[in-house]
């Protein structure tokens, strides 16, 4: 299929993150600050060289392309799919004439808040350097058009209280569809056996399977008989986030959890996260949600 090299407004790298995706891609048909949705990813004169600050999942329904991906030349063909974290950076595409497409972009915060207890198998998968696309069989594609599908018609049409909720539902299920995909790639692709791999991925899991989260990058560094700076200098090669990043989201996460489906009282979460006191909680909410304990609290009330 003839191609064509897709002009670059300039070399200049342009952050986007879903705050600014609307005014960035004119394609956008959905987008509530965590969840955007392009329906339509099509050839286009000029593009801009992105670095992305959220998840895009983005399938090949037609054509094919190839561009820089974090420095790695990298070609997607119909019927495959590009998972791109946080921290991609994405430049000098090129379009097969009848490249068609279409993306789901994701905060970091709602993939932690859908995948629950599979967050540590994800993220394990996507800061996994290697592994960024996926050939689909013809039967999870189409599961893929089909979520794709009813997330847009519910943005589109559906109303009511628990539309957003029922959004989420549905996302959740092709995560998870997602996640057993990743299970075949992880049980049939080498991995990366280098000790600072392994160092990473024990990181990793002992966040997401400690009971309390929150604490100095020192306390986990000694877990691992290692020092910060050297877990701090894993967490940026392998995930291209701090090792301080990955601790606040985990624990961002248990907190939404404690605050919007427990009925414990606010001493009781304190205590549980390791928090020093009350006051300290409550600044660390407000401070990385924008909002008060109680004010997270009330607005996710079920």
């Amino acid at each position: 299929m003839k191609t064509n090299k897709c002009l670059n407004i300039s070399n200049k790298i342009y952050e986007l993150d879903l705050a600014r995706l609307s005014q960035e891609l004119k394609f956008v048909s959905y987008h509530d600050g965590e969840i955007a949705l392009v329906d339509s990813i099509v050839k286009e004169k000029h593009l801009h060289n992105l670095h992305l600050n959220a998840y895009c999942v983005v399938l090949v329904s037609q054509g094919n392309c190839s561009f820089d991906f974090n420095g790695q030349s990298q070609h997607l063909h119909a019927g495959e799919v590009v998972l791109a974290p946080p921290g991609s950076t994405l430049k000098d595409y090129d379009m097969s004439d009848d490249f068609k497409g279409k993306a789901i972009c994701l905060s970091s915060d709602i993939i932690h808040s859908l995948l629950g207890s599979k967050i540590g198998q994800w993220n394990l998968f996507v800061y996994d350097q290697k592994m960024h696309i996926m050939q689909l069989t013809e039967s999870f594609r189409q599961q893929y058009l089909c979520y794709y599908e009813l997330i847009r018609f519910k943005a589109k049409y559906a109303k009511g209280t628990n539309r957003v909720e029922a959004m989420r539902a549905i996302i959740k299920g092709l995560l998870l569809d997602m996640c057993s995909v990743m299970d075949d790639y992880l049980s049939d692709t080498k991995a990366d056996h280098s000790h600072g791999k392994i160092l990473f991925d024990r990181f990793i899991d002992r966040l997401s399977s400690s009971s309390v989260k929150y604490g100095p990058v020192s306390r986990y560094a000694a877990e691992l008989s290692i020092t910060p700076k050297y877990l701090s200098m894993l967490c940026s090669k392998y995930s291209n986030r701090t090792a301080t990043e990955w601790i606040r989201q985990y624990t961002k996460e248990d907190i939404r959890f404690n605050l919007c489906n427990t009925t414990l009282s606010m001493k009781e979460i304190c205590n549980k996260m390791g928090f020093a006191n009350i006051s300290f909680f409550a600044n660390y909410v407000h401070k990385y949600f924008g909002k008060t304990p109680g004010e997270l609290r009330n607005e996710n009330k079920r």
